[in-house]
């Protein structure tokens, strides 16, 4: 079965997910680079390649390529939680929270590697960042699907 027919006998009827479920329904799709590899796309507009591969009211699937030395803005994910897979690489994923003036501090950091899993509760800031010398290849399943998500001040620039 190739990655959308997973995707579809996996996600396909499902109309609300936790944070667990969603890290269940990832495991359920036995994921390898065979499968996942066709849907990866280059960094366009962005610093990383995003491909969305599955989308319905309810959840949003997207395939993500970070390259070596490159990472994502600090962002929100709006109202949505999502669950991620790496499939291949390395991350770094730093965690903010705002103080009390508003400015987003670290708070945490996960190191994670091909075969991890990792959660994005609602509200949480970060970063992803691939320090490694090779690609990062993620599959990330968020609910709702992304919408309203905020982009913050680089914190490389303060």
């Amino acid at each position: 079965m190739n990655l959308i027919q997973r995707l579809h006998s996996c996600f396909d009827g499902i109309t609300t997910a936790t944070l667990e479920d969603l890290r269940n329904l990832l495991e359920k799709l036995n994921l390898t680079m065979d499968i996942v590899q066709d849907h990866i796309t280059e960094p366009q507009h962005l610093p990383y390649g995003r491909h969305v591969v599955y989308s319905n009211e309810y959840i949003e699937v997207i395939v993500l390529n970070i390259p070596p030395g490159r990472r994502t803005a600090l962002h929100d994910h709006g109202e949505s939680i999502g669950c991620a897979y790496v499939v291949e690489g390395e991350l770094l994923n730093r965690n903010y929270k705002l103080d009390e003036k508003g400015t987003p501090v670290k708070s945490s950091e996960q190191h994670l590697k091909s075969g991890d899993y990792y959660v994005a509760f609602k509200g949480q800031l970060h970063i992803m960042e691939n320090k490694g010398n090779a690609r990062f290849i993620g599959l990330h399943a968020y609910t709702p699907p992304l919408t309203n998500m905020s982009v913050y001040e680089d914190p490389a620039s303060w």
